[in-house]
């Protein structure tokens, strides 16, 4: 093996040990890639400091896509096993970290806005929308004894009314509850996913699904959004570079605020089922209840792989610590055995309030009430934004994505009138596509055309474009 003139040897030996393991394995995937490389690192075959084949090289000689191949070696360098310098090339590091979490995790919901600032930044519900508990919710909660470690995990009177609200589900699903979307999404992906395996997700999105991702030892892969979701050709780009399991949101998307109706799911589903790939799909509906937008769900289309979650959280309250789970049966039990060695089961006395809650006329009318005002107040800055020049595609949910020329110089604006909103670059695997902010419509008890027009005054927005 020749030396290179700053002391590390030529990628040939390396090209050559990597396609050998590819071809023996017969794995041509990114995760068939990643493994091959950790077994020559671990049969002391790659050496520190050794340089790696370029990209396009290695997938060329083992007839892989060279996003694909860039895909593994991301993930590599994330595990440690790979350090990057530049122009000089990849080089075989000097053993790998311990996990391949950020040293500080994209998402972290702590403010640190002056309270005097009307913080429209964290994405929380309006506290003063969501339903005030009366003495009826504690209903039939007398005995906090009841609940046994051999008993359903989920309550059958809350079991009911969760059925209603998913109508794909009872011939193919099952059902549990467990404490919020993402535990829901944390406990499906440590069931249908190992180490390595690429995960599709929407872009931009809310960081704390990336952070997830990569906290589970997998590989997040960026998917294109327009109005209607996910980009059909991205979706399809994607699972030909490998990946096998998809994140979506149906609607509200987060931070977008877009919506994927029938016609959309059934496109994407196409996709899924050409590709003749083993995959999962695991959609999260967090705003299912102050969502406006036409629902569907891949279940419609794809039941044997889809697995979604409803949460309580933005309807009802985030400490109510409540996510719903439909998915084929051998799954869901797989999550609620599991389960049995930690919490076991979501508190039986809050499941009470919840069953109690869905079944209280005043609260479904409260939370009628708070769709609404949100939608009134999305469409007021939109129109106040729209008069100032720019342009809006129909969103839905809690918060509103703007595009804008400058985020930075947008944000000081926004602050300078005692406004925070959420830096735009936060949301986006890799580098974003273009500046924005997002802003949470929970305006608290502040004159809504008065805030409406200071948000307005303060954003020199850029025309958004048709993809997201």
């Amino acid at each position: 093996m020749s030396q290179m003139p700053n002391g590390t040897t030529d990628w040939q030996a390396s090209e050559d040990e990597l396609t050998s393991a590819i071809v023996t394995t017969g794995e041509r995937s990114v995760k068939g890639l990643v493994a091959a490389y950790i077994d020559l690192f671990n049969d002391q075959k790659l050496q520190p400091g050794e340089r790696l084949p370029p990209i396009r090289k290695i997938a060329s000689e083992i007839s892989m896509s060279p996003t694909s191949v860039g895909l593994a070696w991301r993930y590599l360098s994330e595990l440690g096993y790979i350090v990057g310098q530049g122009r000089s090339g990849a080089f075989v590091s000097n053993g790998p970290r311990s996990t391949i979490r950020q040293e500080q995790p994209r998402w972290n919901p702590v403010p640190n806005h002056p309270t005097s600032m009307v913080d429209l930044s964290l994405g929380f519900p309006d506290k003063h929308l969501l339903p005030k508990l009366s003495s009826g919710n504690f209903e039939r909660i007398s005995d906090l004894s009841a609940s046994g470690y051999h008993e359903d995990p989920v309550l059958g009177e809350l079991a009911e009314k969760l059925y209603q609200l998913f109508p794909f589900s009872k011939k193919h699903s099952d059902l549990t509850v467990v404490d919020g979307s993402l535990d829901a999404i944390d406990r499906l992906l440590k069931e249908v996913a190992s180490p390595g395996d690429v995960v599709a997700v929407e872009n931009p999105n809310f960081p704390a699904i990336f952070d997830l991702v990569e906290a589970n030892s997998l590989v997040p892969t960026p998917l294109a959004l327009d109005s209607h979701g996910v980009v059909p050709d991205s979706l399809e780009k994607a699972i030909i570079d490998g990946a096998r399991i998809l994140i979506t949101q149906p609607r509200s998307q987060n931070p977008t605020g877009c919506s994927r109706g029938t016609q959309r799911t059934r496109r994407l589903a196409e996709v899924i089922q050409a590709s003749k790939k083993s995959f999962s799909i695991i959609e999260d509906d967090h705003s299912a209840l102050i969502s406006f937008s036409e629902f569907d769900s891949f279940a419609r289309f794809l039941p044997e792989i889809t697995a979604h979650i409803i949460s309580f959280s933005k309807s009802h309250g985030p400490d109510l610590r409540i996510a719903a789970i439909f998915a084929p049966n051998a799954l869901i039990e797989r999550i609620e055995s599991r389960r049995r060695l930690g919490p076991a089961w979501t508190s039986k006395t809050l499941q009470h309030i919840l069953a109690n809650l869905l079944s209280d006329p005043k609260v479904e009318a409260n939370i009628k009430d708070a769709q609404s005002i949100y939608r009134r107040r999305r469409l007021l800055l939109e129109s106040e934004i729209a008069d100032s020049g720019g342009l809006r595609t129909p969103t839905d949910g809690l918060n509103l994505w703007i595009q804008v020329e400058d985020e930075t110089q947008t944000l000081i604006s926004l602050a300078s009138k005692g406004i925070a909103a959420a830096p735009g670059s936060h949301f986006w695997l890799g580098n974003p596509r273009y500046p924005a902010i997002r802003l949470t419509l929970a305006f608290a008890d502040r004159d809504e055309l008065v805030l409406a027009r200071d948000i307005s005054s303060a954003i020199v927005q850029k025309p958004a474009s048709f993809r997201m």
